[in-house]
């Protein structure tokens, strides 16, 4: 088994992931489509596709439980580590990596500023924050984690 999913491969994969979500979209990232599908064609983020930092780690598990399959018939079968698949080892096991990305709510503070410029010009209406998210972590709106990679709104 490889060391890793070539550039190549993952490429090819992330412009397929970009297709399933919308046939028609000429980008090739998965973290461009996701903000074109949510601000300009106001899907809800159910219906845009993962980060790429998440479909990285997803590839990496599947090439993971490929390699498992493709040695199910061999007496003895050498197994990469799977913490470089993808996995993670907690107490109660090997659970997955879902992404490598920083938890969208406690970043969002330092990402929205309530109705910026920027905002106002990139986001739909309806998703702009209130000044209270600022105070209150816990119920903050979507546009936080739309990027796989955040940058910081400009204040107003």
């Amino acid at each position: 088994m490889p060391s890793e999913v070539s550039e190549e491969s993952r490429l090819l994969l992330e412009r397929f992931v970009v297709l399933m979500y919308d046939r028609t979209s000429e980008n090739t990232e998965v973290n461009d489509a996701r903000k074109q599908l949510f601000t300009q064609k106001s899907r809800t983020l159910e219906n845009i596709p993962p980060t790429q930092a998440a479909l990285k780690e997803h590839i990496k598990r599947t090439c993971y439980q490929a390699n498992c399959w493709n040695q199910a018939l061999v007496l003895d079968p050498e197994m990469p580590e799977p913490s470089d698949w993808g996995w993670t080892k907690e107490r109660t096991g090997w659970q997955p990596l879902w992404t490598t990305l920083p938890e969208a709510s406690k970043l969002c503070h330092e990402l929205i500023r309530c109705r910026s410029r920027l905002a106002a010009r990139s986001l739909p209406q309806a998703y702009l924050s209130p000044c209270s998210t600022l105070r209150q972590p816990s119920s903050v709106t979507p546009p936080c984690f739309l990027a796989g990679t955040p940058l910081p709104l400009s204040p107003p």
